[in-house]
């Protein structure tokens, strides 16, 4: 199924608020520790294009409702080896916040797809001490539209972390991949976010 969204444009007056938007970058030898409280996660996505902002947050009423702003991002970046891997507190949820279309040289936002009210947003669990696959995200650009579709090849995810993650090796499990409508507002006084990479 394709999802179609139309791009918001917010002309703001009282200027920007700009924020650090810090998440953490797993390093290749990272190793899960027994009855860990975190959580790492995967997903695919078809194109370095795409840099996508997404942050914890819980369901309520069949509602995304994101966790408080200041706290750490789950993933804002582009996809590397056309794979995003992450890691949140556990025994939680990762939701989209946003989706920015870069230019070829990843220096200039082309298009800025915000997940807010009255839009549905891709929401997966993430289970403390565990390594999940949130399955693979299809993102096209379609006449001033962002189209994203859902996909999953898990055997091709589980080869990806046993070359790249040596100590996460046969760990990873799939998780629960939903789609509910964000809470969001959709005005709001706009976030300049700075990605900081905290290493793991």
């Amino acid at each position: 199924m394709i999802f179609k969204f139309k791009i918001y444009i917010i002309v703001l007056t009282l200027g920007f608020l700009f924020s650090g938007c810090s998440f953490k970058q797993l390093k290749n030898d990272y190793t899960l520790e027994k009855n860990s409280k975190k959580t790492i996660f995967v997903m695919g996505i078809n194109s370095k294009q795409y840099k996508l902002l997404m942050w914890p947050g819980n369901i309520q009423d069949k509602y995304f409702i994101i966790e408080d702003t200041w706290k750490n991002a789950a993933h804002y970046d582009t996809a590397k080896s056309g794979y995003i891997v992450g890691i949140v507190d556990g025994n939680d949820h990762v939701g989209f916040k946003s989706i920015e279309l870069m230019s070829q040289d990843n220096t200039e936002i082309i298009l800025n797809q915000k997940f807010c009210q009255g839009m549905k947003t891709p929401v997966f669990e993430v289970p403390s001490g565990k390594v999940v696959y949130a399955g693979d995200i299809i993102l096209k650009q379609n006449k001033g539209y962002i189209e994203y579709s859902l996909d999953s090849n898990f055997e091709k995810a589980k080869k990806f972390i046993n070359e790249k993650y040596p100590n996460l090796k046969d760990k990873l499990e799939k998780t629960n991949i939903t789609q509910l409508y964000s809470t969001k507002p959709c005005r709001e006084v706009q976030q300049m976010y700075i990605p900081l990479y905290i290493p793991m």
